[in-house]
């Protein structure tokens, strides 16, 4: 038998979007309108992209490299990050497992889609530069393109 999340015992699917994200979930479109008239290039803030109730846990759960916990992490220190990151999926802890399969569903998809109005919008199935990241005292993530990887 699979086991279920226990992130929260009223959501058992990662496919039912309302009980995962806030209420924007319901109307992705109502939205559109200001993603497409931002300035100085089409943005959106969501307030309360996930459910608020799930982003406490998460919150109260988020892994640190501490301990044994730090071999799953990886160190970057260079000009332009200065950052731990977990980046593989499987060792992720259950409950973030969860919303990674969430965010990667094709329901989610077409919502985010709807509301930037991109069509056909896919998520990464490499999930290339993704992952838990976390920044201690003198973090930083200038702007850069994780590009590595060809994938075409």
């Amino acid at each position: 038998m699979e086991k279920k999340s226990n992130l929260n015992s009223h959501i058992d699917d990662p496919k039912d979007l309302t009980k995962i994200f806030g209420d924007w979930i319901k109307d992705p479109i109502a939205l559109q309108k200001k993603f497409i008239e931002a300035k100085p290039y089409s943005f959106i803030k969501i307030k309360n992209f996930l459910n608020h109730d799930l982003a406490e846990k998460l919150a109260d759960k988020f892994p640190t490299p501490v301990g044994d916990a730090q071999k799953h992490f990886h160190r970057y220190c260079n000009p332009l990050e200065n950052k731990w990151a977990m980046d593989n999926v499987l060792e992720f802890p259950e409950e973030f497992r969860f919303i990674f399969e969430a965010l990667s569903t094709s329901d989610l998809c077409k919502k985010m889609g709807d509301l930037t109005n991109i069509k056909d919008l896919e998520h990464d199935p490499t999930l290339n530069g993704s992952g838990l990241h976390c920044h201690g005292r003198n973090g930083n993530l200038a702007i850069h393109l994780d590009c590595k990887l060809k994938i075409f």
